[in-house]
């Protein structure tokens, strides 16, 4: 009886069947072929911003930086560095920043803080 289908009206009713999906190709792991330290001044440039505006300017500053010295357009910036650009407000942010640069062989540079 539990093999039965249930029946409705005379009609029978049968369960929807999943369609399977087809299965994602693992990509490989992307290699290191950049791993650097920097010390970025930003207070330099930031002084000379509107007061309301330096944090953002902050986060600009080290993107073109990362840009420039590891020669590519794909920066990724973690949400640490952000935080400690952020820590004092939109009008105080830091004078300088040490930060930690990994570039894989896809040419995507990841920023992550480095301690002062």
């Amino acid at each position: 009886m539990a093999d039965e289908i249930k029946s409705v009206k005379g009609s029978k009713v049968e369960a929807p069947v999943k369609a399977e999906s087809p299965k994602k190709e693992k990509l490989p792991e992307p290699k290191i072929v950049l791993e650097r330290v920097y010390i970025i001044p930003l207070k330099r440039d930031v002084v000379k911003t509107a007061c309301y505006k330096r944090s953002n300017k902050a986060v600009r500053l080290i993107r073109e930086f990362i840009m420039k010295h590891a020669k590519t357009d794909k920066v990724v910036i973690k949400k640490e560095i952000n935080e400690f650009v952020w820590a004092h407000g939109c009008k105080n942010p830091p004078g300088k920043v040490k930060v930690k640069v990994t570039k894989d062989d896809l040419g995507k540079a990841i920023v992550s803080l480095e301690a002062l």
